[in-house]
């Protein structure tokens, strides 16, 4: 078998470094004086972002040395993982709760939030899955969605939900889904997160403050406030860096 030729794109890492780069740069922006009141160094929240940052690029490079159509034979193994972590974070002792939220598993020397492992294997399973001749059974992706979609929601995490929701949507429709079962499902996604709003009084209030923050700025969350200060002060261009 002819060993895969690796094809490194220099436009793509270009793209990818310059977005870093600004990235750091607005953490910096936004972060120094509560960095230097809080922890009496400007420079704190941009030091650990450069530490993740240094691994992103290690591991940036490793992947671009290893052939990825091997990952179709890990797609399974690894999403069956990425549900048993879902599962974990409900397990005392192994899941941490905060402020009624199970979103973390306790390793000792570190957490970790199994939702965000979830969207990558997701999406390499999917890739794997759509990329043979069982493509096309809506029903069995729709029911592994909802399996995923339901543990999420059960922490509860409605942000990162839709975030998965969306992925797996595109993925399924860049390779070659129906559009049919695209406008089906636009009704049924309204009514579910309309009702998961109605069900949960944070999420009520929060829609609530953002559709009336004109007649209320103090009943507004902390959000709508910044932005509103930003803009107040900055107009759509800003004041510039620092």
């Amino acid at each position: 078998m002819k060993k895969a030729s690796v094809h490194f794109d220099p436009l793509l890492f270009a793209v990818t470094t310059i977005l870093v780069l600004f990235g750091l740069l607005m953490i910096y922006d936004v972060s120094s004086i509560i960095a230097y009141n809080t922890y009496g160094d400007k420079y704190h929240f941009i030091k650990d972002q450069l530490v993740w940052v240094t691994i992103g690029f290690f591991a940036l490079f490793v992947c671009s040395r290893f052939d990825y159509h091997k990952l179709f034979n890990f797609a399974m193994p690894l999403l069956i993982v990425a549900l048993l972590l879902l599962v974990m974070v409900f397990i005392p002792g192994v899941g941490i709760a905060v402020n009624g939220a199970h979103r973390w598993i306790d390793l000792g020397f570190t957490t970790i939030q199994p939702a965000e492992f979830v969207k990558l294997v997701l999406a390499l399973y999917l890739a794997a899955w759509f990329s043979t001749k069982e493509k096309g059974r809506f029903q069995a992706f729709a029911l592994l969605l909802g399996s995923v979609l339901l543990l999420v929601m059960l922490e509860p995490d409605m942000g990162t939900a839709s975030i998965i929701m969306f992925e797996a949507i595109v993925i399924y429709f860049l390779s070659g889904g129906s559009i049919r079962y695209f406008f089906l499902g636009i009704p049924v996604v309204i009514l579910g997160a309309f009702f998961l709003i109605m069900l949960a009084p944070y999420r009520l209030a929060r829609l609530t403050s953002f559709l009336s923050v004109d007649h209320s700025l103090e009943n507004a969350s902390y959000h709508i406030k910044q932005v509103l200060i930003a803009l107040g002060n900055g107009g759509l261009l800003g004041l510039g860096i620092g």
